[in-house]
């Protein structure tokens, strides 16, 4: 008689577990692209430093991370997935970063 709550007890347990695991794996994956987008949208603005022009840094840090994440299996657009890239500023004097978005 204790069995059959016992055994849908541990049924739900298994469920969950898979869920969590599922959750922590998918996580991972996204900040591993978000890291990869960041440093290819980085290294894009190497080639336009030295002007004022943020829309132009940020459409090259945009575009730079949507063909990284793309390179990494993260589609955007699909499950409505996006990515949004701005630059912000450093401030040398302070080492305080400020974001401009």
């Amino acid at each position: 008689m204790i069995a059959v709550p016992a055994l849908v007890m541990a049924i739900s347990a298994c469920a969950l577990g898979v869920d969590i695991g599922r959750e922590a794996v998918d996580k991972r994956f996204d900040q591993k692209v978000a890291d990869l987008a960041a440093l290819d949208a980085a290294r894009a603005l190497d080639g336009i430093l030295g002007t004022t022009d943020q829309a132009g840094y940020n459409a090259a840090a945009q575009t730079a991370a949507v063909a990284s994440a793309a390179r990494n299996g993260f589609v955007v657009g699909v499950n409505t997935r996006a990515i949004t890239a701005t630059v912000g500023a450093l401030d040398p004097t302070t080492n305080n970063f400020t974001a401009a978005g």
